[in-house]
């Protein structure tokens, strides 16, 4: 499938901040570009749709105020966030007046970033990008003319009216199809999905360095302990972990989150931190979303701690790598179900679990290998998030399948013990997937006890 993130253009002329910057929003899950000067952004601007624009005011060709204004005038909706060094509160109101979504003055935090942005994207449809501008195009001569004769600016340059965001599709919300069929409104986003045309939503800023705790060996005990103690709920939540995962010499209390962090290993305290920040990434307002968010994440986090016991019985490596990994199969469904709640459903229309369950099942495979792909996720997280019920297309290892028949035995094992999130799902059974393994049902059967003792946030 191809991907396609968030296009983000920054107006620039410094050049180490534009390469400081981009590496932050690459980080972010944008698609970084940079002009270093207006002319250089009219060209990107006509040949690219993007998201956002990060612009900078001190341009060595053109003010970016009048950059905004210009935008304004011809009705591009494309939110701008200001990104300046400026002490002036003069320019901060004018580029409030002139409709920018925020401002950052330099030096400004990588949180500060993620956090502006998503105020920006909130100006654009979630499933589509935005778009084209409805007045023509931007020309170098018209941004300089802004510039070079203010007087002669016309009334909506200088006093713009607040662009207004693009208008949702109407195949999106097109009525309910047959009973059994999906809506042509899920149809259009399953083929917009399949085209790269759906907003992934960035990671959140207390988790964002931690895949490369995974993905790399150039780090340090202390560089890991750090990053999980910039948030006390990441601290309490590992040192529980550590406190009950086993016995320790003497019976001593580990008190120190560096000795937490060597006791359980850097997947198992990502795994940790992510528990904690993804159940509140996605969230809907109304049900039956709600409830199905929710109850699938408590799957996910039960199946997650089931997969390590089988990887135990069955004698196999790196079992902590097993927990990061099913913890991170419903991910598409996550997603999935965060975006059909913000479809319109028809007012009468007869909408069922059943219906929702169809739905979130075309789609949430493909929404999963995005996902995990946008956040720079390890490659069998990515494996398993993008095709765990699925056989894989080209030959599957056999340690491939192992691993993806562990995690789907554990999300069977986990629905079993009540952790259920669509209709019916109580009758599927482990089995068929423990025979694979060469697990049977009786040697399972204390998991279930197991699983009745542990919290829900250790």
């Amino acid at each position: 499938m191809k991907l396609s993130f968030p296009k983000v253009l920054l107006i620039d002329d410094d050049k180490a901040f534009g390469e400081a910057l981009s590496r932050w929003l690459s980080q972010l899950g944008y698609q970084p570009s940079v002009a270093a000067s207006a002319s250089q952004a009219v060209t990107l601007l006509n040949q690219t749709q993007f998201e956002a624009i990060l612009l900078d005011l001190q341009l060595p060709d053109i003010s970016g105020h009048a950059i905004i204004r210009q935008l304004n005038h011809l009705g591009v909706a494309t939110p701008v966030v200001v990104v300046s060094g400026t002490t002036e509160i003069d320019d901060v109101v004018r580029a409030w007046r002139e409709n920018a979504v925020d401002f950052l003055r330099k030096p400004f935090r990588i949180e500060d970033l993620s956090a502006a942005l998503e105020k920006a994207l909130k100006r654009t449809a979630v499933h589509t990008l935005a778009a084209p501008p409805a007045n023509g195009a931007i020309s170098p001569s018209e941004a300089g003319h802004a510039v070079a004769n203010p007087a002669a600016a016309s009334p909506a340059a200088a006093s713009p009216a607040a662009p207004n965001p693009p208008a949702r599709p109407a195949a999106l919300t097109a009525p309910s199809g047959a009973p059994g069929q999906l809506r042509p409104a899920v149809a259009k986003l399953v083929e917009t999905l399949k085209a790269g045309g759906v907003r992934l939503p960035i990671l959140d800023p207390r988790v964002v360095r931690l895949p490369e705790f995974l993905t790399s060996q150039n780090w340090t005990l202390e560089e890991l302990a750090d990053t999980v103690t910039r948030d006390s709920n990441f601290a309490a939540a590992i040192l529980r972990s550590a406190n009950s995962a086993a016995q320790y010499t003497r019976g001593k209390e580990i008190t120190s989150v560096r000795d937490a962090c060597a006791r359980l290993g850097a997947k198992a305290v990502v795994a940790i931190a992510f528990e904690i920040t993804v159940r509140g990434q996605f969230t809907a307002p109304k049900e039956p979303y709600k409830t199905a968010l929710k109850e699938s994440w408590r799957n996910a986090v039960v199946a997650s701690r089931v997969a390590p016991v089988l990887g135990e019985m069955l004698r196999l490596p790196n079992r902590e790598d097993l927990r990061l990994v099913t913890l991170f199969q419903n991910l598409g469904e996550l997603l999935a179900l965060c975006l059909l709640a913000d479809l319109e459903r028809p007012a009468g229309a007869e909408y069922t679990t059943e219906h929702l369950a169809k739905e979130v099942d075309a789609m949430h495979e493909d929404l999963g290998a995005a996902l995990a792909t946008s956040w720079k996720l390890p490659a069998s997280v990515i494996r398993i998030a993008g095709r765990h019920h699925r056989p894989a297309t080209e030959q599957e290892s056999k340690d491939d399948k192992v691993v993806r028949h562990i995690v789907l035995a554990s999300w069977a094992i986990a629905l079993r013990a009540g952790f259920t999130y669509f209709p019916r799902q109580d009758t599927i059974q482990p089995g068929r997937f423990l025979q694979v393994l060469g697990l049977t049902e009786e040697q399972i059967a204390p998991v279930y006890e197991m699983i009745k003792t542990w919290p829900e946030d250790s």
